[in-house]
């Protein structure tokens, strides 16, 4: 019956709203900017009639907006909320880029040019399992050893077109070029830190070894002059990804400042089917330097050609600098 309806969907909303301010003050980053127990009162008196459960994500948005938190975001039946500040619209992408992402360049893309390797690194899908994990590095690993040699004067790394996803099949796939050990760590709010870290085969989270090649079939990059190409729409584990590399020597970004979406994400299931990825710790370099985007060393705006590459102009300035 109608009532009995009625009183379920506020119930729902109850219970959701307990649970969600409960992890918002236990694991936000930014959870002392509200006093979490007003906003509650607030929020229910506002919020705990409303005639449809799904009606209650645009104040949770609200809520999102408040602490300044452009990272974290709901996802219930098949729709994301997130704050409605700091997204990258689409009005916003430059269109070579937009271009780009419509018409699939965004795969992974080996090369070799004037005898210099390209490798485009992909936005990354994998699930959090680490077989599917482990096929999806080795899988980079081997597209790259399928142009290796020993006259390659050095090496681009395009993440121009990495929008994010999961950090660790990418970040495993290019470890050749990283030295062993921390590439990049998360501090949360209690400045408990955990370090990212490779050892040639395998990447892990503090001690947890997340995934691992099966076999490398690289030698020892981890001084072969490298460039990094980054650009606006380069973001989340992208970014992560581009951070591995800062501090590595004989490296030099070129483009564009990247998204500035640097901030590490937890996984929480809320009830009713519902998803919460929160903002719970900043990035650091390998130095332990927070970092909340990427700076190029030389500043490229326009000039990206994803259809023939050899006339790029940043893949040209980067040929530049290798021979330099």
């Amino acid at each position: 019956n109608a009532s009995a309806q009625i009183i379920s969907v506020q119930d729902s909303i109850l219970a959701f709203t307990d649970s969600t301010f409960e992890l918002f003050k236990n694991y936000s980053l930014y959870a002392e900017k509200i006093n979490w127990e007003k906003r509650k009162k607030d929020f229910l008196k506002r919020n705990s009639q409303l005639p449809h459960f799904k009606e209650i994500f645009p104040a949770f948005q609200t809520i999102l907006d408040d602490l300044g938190d452009h990272h974290s975001f709901f996802w219930y039946n098949n729709t994301k909320y997130s704050s409605r500040y700091g997204q990258l619209d689409a009005s916003q992408i430059r269109k070579p880029l937009m271009d780009a992402l419509e018409n699939g360049h965004a795969t992974l893309t080996v090369d070799v040019i004037d005898s210099v390797g390209y490798i485009r690194i992909p936005p990354n899908n994998s699930p959090d399992d680490f077989n599917e994990m482990q096929k999806s590095a080795q899988e980079i690993q081997d597209s790259i050893c399928t142009i290796y040699s020993n006259s390659i004067k050095g090496w681009i790394i395009d993440l121009r077109l990495n929008t994010g996803g999961n950090m660790y099949p990418m970040i495993a796939g290019i470890q050749s070029f990283l030295k062993p050990g921390t590439f990049a760590s998360t501090v949360d709010r209690n400045d408990s830190l955990k370090d990212w870290a490779v050892d040639r085969k395998a990447i892990y989270e503090g001690n947890k070894k997340i995934t691992e090649l099966k076999e490398n079939c690289l030698p020892v990059l981890s001084s072969a002059k490298t460039v990094v190409l980054i650009s606006q729409v380069t973001g989340s584990s992208g970014e992560i990804t581009a951070l591995a590399f800062i501090n590595r020597p004989n490296t030099y970004f070129i483009g564009e400042k990247t998204a500035g979406f640097m901030t590490s994400n937890e996984l929480f299931r809320l009830p009713f089917n519902t998803f919460l990825l929160l903002t719970s710790a900043y990035e650091t370099d390998s130095n332990g330097k927070i970092i909340s985007f990427i700076q190029p060393d030389k500043e490229m705006v326009d000039g990206d050609d994803f259809d023939t590459i050899g006339n790029d102009l940043k893949v040209l300035e980067a040929f530049k600098w290798i021979n330099k």
